[in-house]
């Protein structure tokens, strides 16, 4: 995508747009009263700090948690293809805040999903997508093989979850190839052991959730490399 354009207006409600090809998507921006301008913050400074913020992984039939390099309160691109985009707020406690999905050329083309919204109130379909809302789960499917789940987590943040056939480039893609990258073993004496290509790195239950993490929280990087390159800074 190209970035986004310069928003219309520098209050009360103007649009941005960018494109892709043919494609064009538009989103609202500077919908602050004029009057109130100079009281308006942004949530998210794009010079903050990562912070360390809970990962989860599926590996080898196990729970592992880790810890990424991420900002909460950011913006990032969790699924991008030719046809959908999905988007989310990230929590510090690696939730999220909101969840927005776009599947077409323009800003109706879309919906925002967040914890304690209305699901009755979702559409049926979004351009390819079919949406099946739940009291607690979003269930979105799509042509190759997307299957994106939605969950509301004690009513305080959402939970995603996406299965693909076709690449996904994304912050969630991304870590669906390093699930399949990896692999935990059990040495002799039960000790059990992430392998990430040939080197290991020793695992240890968690004090906190019913889960794997490393003996030594220093490897975290290692293992999960730069995610914050997901950032998607035009949205934050």
């Amino acid at each position: 995508w190209s970035e986004w354009s310069e928003c219309s207006a520098e209050c009360g409600g103007g649009l941005q747009n960018r494109t892709r090809g043919e494609s064009t998507q538009m989103k609202d921006c500077n919908v602050h009263n004029c009057n109130a301008r100079r009281k308006r913050v942004r949530s998210v400074s794009l010079d903050t700090e990562p912070e360390n913020v809970p990962v989860h992984l599926s590996v080898s039939g196990e729970d592992l948690c880790l810890a990424g390099k991420l900002i909460p309160g950011a913006s990032y691109t969790l699924l991008d293809t030719d046809n959908v985009q999905i988007y989310a707020t990230l929590k510090k406690n690696g939730l999220y805040k909101s969840v927005t999905i776009y599947a077409g050329s323009t800003q109706l083309d879309s919906i925002t999903i967040t914890p304690n919204g209305h699901r009755r109130s979702l559409p049926r379909h979004l351009g390819p997508l079919r949406i099946n809302p739940k009291s607690d789960k979003v269930t979105i499917r799509g042509d190759g093989g997307l299957v994106v789940e939605i969950r509301t987590i004690d009513s305080t943040g959402l939970r995603v979850t996406i299965e693909q056939d076709a690449d996904n480039t994304g912050l969630l893609g991304a870590l669906i190839d390093l699930s399949d990258s990896l692999s935990i073993v059990k040495k002799n004496g039960g000790q059990k052991v992430l392998k990430k290509k040939n080197k290991g790195y020793l695992l240890t239950k968690s004090t906190e959730e019913n889960c794997l993490t490393l003996s030594s929280p220093k490897y975290n990087k290692q293992i999960l490399g730069e995610l914050d390159q997901f950032r998607d800074n035009n949205n934050n």
